[in-house]
This record gives C-alpha cells, structure tokens and sequence, in this order.
C-alpha cells in the first residue's frame, strides 16, 4: 500500500517522463518493441471465475475448527469497511478525505502494519492504526508491535502533514474475553510526548464470530 503523498511523488515522475503528455481513450495495452503503454480498440475480457470470494464461510470453517483465521479477518474487515459499526470504529466521519491501508509496511525488517486508515479535513488529520488478533488482548502487543508502529508514524507519516493538528490513535481489534484488566491498565498507560502530535491510549475493540455474522464492539 502506498499513501497519498506517496502517490503523488511516483504520479509527477511519471508525468515527467511522459512530458506531461496523457494518453486518451479507453483501452490500453502494452508494446514491448516500443517498450510504451498504448491505445487499442477493444478492451480485454477476462474470461476466468468472476464469483466474488465468500471470506466469511472461510473464516467461520478456520474458527470452528481451531485454525489460524488472522488473515481471513484481515480480508473480511477489508470487505466490509464502508459498513456500519466497522466504519465508525476505522473513520472518523466528519472529515472530508479518507484512506485505508493493509499490510503497511514499515522500517527495517519490513515489519506490516494489518491495517491503518486516515482520516483527513482541513486542518486535522486522523490516524488510526490496528493490530488484529484471533485471540483476546495481551499486553505484549502494546509494548512491542503497537509501540513501533506509532514510532514509524511519527517519524514517516507525520512530517506531510504539516501545519494541521494530528491524531494517533492505536487500537487492537481482538476476540472477545472477559478478563481485559492488565490489558487496559497497559493501555491506559500508553502515551507519547510528542510536539503537535496527540497521541491516544490504546483503545480495544472485540470481535464475536457467530453463525451468520462477526459482532465488533468497542470496549475501551
């Protein structure tokens, strides 16, 4: 995944390249005598299986049968993002751009962060990063992926969004459990002094899988 301001830099080097000239019309191929992108008449039909991927089904099998579904709810919650509680939980809503990202790589060791999503207005900026478990919370996550994670964002991200009011808000969305206390009390402890940057607790949103549907509810 690439961010805007990442976009932006590799779209004017190809706009450089290509002497700010566009190419027209509605399909394109590529010439690799002329090694160039071109125009052709007909568009190509991709004939293979066009059903849509039933993650849910898969994801329910994994669980039920007590294998790892990790990336299952990586894909489902990726489906899905756009729609209700989910959307509210990744977004804030008022604001007027939004960006979502999985498997964001990040530093040496290319460690992923699952998913991250910004939240963009005039002059505020959203971020959120999130750290999925099929297990219930534990605060291993907190002091070691979590931690680095909000590092990465502060050195990397932060910087191109000059002159606006950040926000960096850690969540782990996790199966589940009733015994959370050394969890929250970890979670309530995590804050960074950073100049500009407010930097919030790590907040826990669970997950319940069911027959016919994944419930999320915000904890804390």
């Amino acid at each position: 995944m690439i961010l805007d301001y990442e976009f932006d830099r590799i779209h004017n080097l190809i706009k450089k390249k290509n002497k700010d000239v566009e190419l027209t019309g509605d399909n394109f191929s590529y010439d690799p005598l002329k090694e160039e992108i071109i125009e052709i008449l007909d568009s190509k039909k991709y004939l293979g299986n066009q059903y849509s991927i039933d993650i849910f089904k898969r994801l329910l099998h994994k669980e039920k049968t007590k294998k790892a579904f990790e990336v299952h709810l990586q894909a489902y919650i990726l489906q899905n993002y756009d729609r209700g509680q989910l959307y509210d939980f990744l977004f804030e809503k008022t604001y007027r751009t939004k960006w979502i990202g999985n498997e964001v790589s990040c530093g040496v060791g290319m460690q992923r962060i699952d998913i991250m999503t910004i939240s963009e207005d005039s002059d505020k900026v959203n971020i959120k990063i999130i750290e999925l478990k099929q297990t219930g919370p534990y605060i291993e996550i907190i002091e070691g992926q979590i931690d680095w994670y909000v590092q990465w964002c502060i050195d990397y991200v932060v910087p191109n969004y000059i002159n606006k009011n950040i926000t960096i808000q850690p969540i782990v969305l996790a199966k589940k459990i009733e015994d959370i206390k050394e969890f929250k009390k970890e979670s309530l402890q995590f804050k960074r002094n950073q100049e500009k940057v407010k930097i919030e607790n790590v907040s826990y949103i669970a997950f319940e899988v069911e027959e016919d549907e994944i419930k999320f509810e915000r904890v804390f």
